[in-house]
């Protein structure tokens, strides 16, 4: 470059030249855009002039003068941008830093992504980077993706990165988080660490909370400094907020809750509506479709089976499990019910203590409102409605009865027959295979 005066051009550059007619007093010129403000050349009427004495160049695209110029000044511009290529393929490209260092993110080299705005302004719109991962004098690389937020200018936003390892990073505020999705994870801050959000807008509001899991459309979206919260399904533990220790997996899952901790639901609309009405432990555990689908307030239920104790809403101290086991009741509490549609037709609509246990298929089955019975065995008390404090154990034991109170049947068969249409305090006890099995109302 014999007679050359100016900046070195970049490696493998492109020389720009523009000329402007400037007006009076005009400062500010707008160029087709440079990629460094280091490697452009401005000449006032044929003088070339000084960077950072008699202009600066510093956003890209504007040429700003320290002094103006007068009118019909001629300004002339060369720019050297960094080489480009359209429209060509190559089977192999190889970028080289030559700098000899072992500095975590040294050697780097970069590729961009550039584009002109309408007025002309030049925008880096992504990049991806490899650099040199940790400082050992090794060849381990990192791979970095950064995309502009729209006001990054020309220094793209770190938005993924690859390790040596193979590990994907990605990029928050807190320390070790991931986040995969549109939205996912956007608020986290300094102190929000260990947070897996995957799928749109999971763990959004995300800000100190930490070690919680979100996975899947809107799970998790309003968790803010919660910890330790497992929500994997569309909208599980959507509305859950400043709660701890909750597992939600399934669609709409602990959909409702704001206020409980420390719950488990497994299962499509499992918990939906469970919310209690401050800050509590709740400790419910519902597994099965729909499973304690309507508790509110409700705690310390544990509701294994689809449908398993789907109307319950304030009830409380119950365990439930079978398909349709205790499905119909709404208030009744501290009730045990295992097997296939065990205490199915229950339902207590004020407050109850009712105490009763229910084991086998069909178990206790038809009773709405009796209270402190014992039906253990298939078909056991099967048949009885507003009884109280029978005791049936063993096949079809007391299996007729329906409003006959205070026997015991043991054995199966036992009391098979008996049946009181009326309220009745019947105290028959028959222990052993079909004893009393003829005896209907006889006591």
């Amino acid at each position: 470059m014999s007679g050359y005066i100016g900046p070195i051009p970049v490696p493998q550059g492109i020389q720009n030249k523009e000329t402007f007619t400037a007006t009076a007093g005009q400062t500010t010129f707008n160029t087709n855009g440079y990629t460094d403000g280091a490697f452009i050349n401005v000449y006032l009427n044929g003088v070339r002039l000084i960077n950072g004495t008699d202009y600066t160049a510093t956003n890209g695209s504007d040429v700003v003068l320290t002094q103006a110029a007068s009118v019909s000044d001629v300004l002339d511009f060369e720019t050297f941008n960094s080489f480009s290529l359209a429209s060509q393929q190559f089977e192999n490209i190889t970028t080289k830093n030559p700098t000899h260092e072992d500095t975590d993110g040294g050697r780097e080299s970069a590729l961009s992504f550039q584009g002109e705005q309408s007025g002309g302004e030049i925008s880096t719109l992504a990049a991806i980077q490899a650099s040199h991962d940790g400082t050992a004098d090794d060849q381990k690389g990192d791979l970095i993706f950064k995309t502009n937020d729209g006001s990054d200018n020309n220094a793209p936003t770190e938005r993924l990165r690859i390790d040596s390892n193979g590990s994907i990073l990605t990029a928050t505020l807190g320390t070790d988080n991931v986040h995969l999705g549109e939205g996912a994870g956007d608020s986290i801050a300094s102190g929000g660490d260990n947070n897996v959000t995957i799928g749109k807008d999971a763990g959004t509001a995300i800000t100190t909370g930490s070690e919680n899991v979100a996975i899947g459309y809107l799970a998790g979206t309003a968790i803010t400094t919660g910890t330790d919260n497992t929500f994997i399904g569309t909208e599980a533990g959507k509305n859950t907020t400043d709660r701890n220790h909750n597992t939600a997996i399934g669609n709409q899952t602990l959909y409702t809750n704001v206020n409980g901790s420390k719950n488990v639901a497994v299962g499509s609309g499992a918990l939906l509506t469970m919310n209690p009405a401050t800050d509590a432990d709740t400790f419910n555990v519902a597994v099965g479709y729909d499973a304690g689908g309507l508790i509110t307030t409700g705690n310390q239920n544990t509701l294994i089976g689809g449908l398993a104790a789907d109307a319950l809403t304030t009830g409380q101290y119950n365990t439930s499990v079978g398909y349709k086991a205790q499905s119909l009741d709404t208030q009744g509490s501290r009730n045990v019910s295992v097997g296939y549609e065990a205490l199915a037709n229950q339902n207590f609509s004020t407050a109850t203590d009712s105490f009763n246990t229910a084991v086998g298929m069909h178990a206790g089955k038809e009773i709405t409102v009796g209270i402190h019975n014992v039906c253990i065995g298939g078909e056991a008390g099967d048949a009885l409605t507003d009884a109280d404090y029978n005791i049936a154990i063993g096949k079809g034991a007391l299996g007729t009865d329906t409003l006959g109170s205070s026997s015991i049947a043991i054995g199966e068969g036992a009391l098979l027959n008996q049946n009181f249409t009326t309220a009745t305090a019947v105290h028959n006890v028959c222990v052993g295979h079909a004893t009393g099995n003829q005896i209907t109302t006889g006591q």
